[in-house]
């Protein structure tokens, strides 16, 4: 696959929202992955974490 004459990356890199997480993700990484594309998802820093597990931060 090639955009302005070049070769795309085969490596898709998502970040998710203020409220969301990894999970959001989800579904397009299926279907990416499905088409070759490796996808990363990270969870933002204090993101992966339920929002009901008391903390202080």
């Amino acid at each position: 696959m090639s955009w302005g004459g070049g070769k795309m990356a085969q490596t898709i890199f998502m970040i998710h929202g203020m409220f969301g997480g990894p999970w959001y993700w989800e579904n397009y990484q299926k279907k990416f992955e499905a088409e070759g594309y490796r996808c990363i998802a990270p969870a933002l820093l204090y993101h992966d974490m339920d929002p009901k597990f008391p903390c202080k931060l």
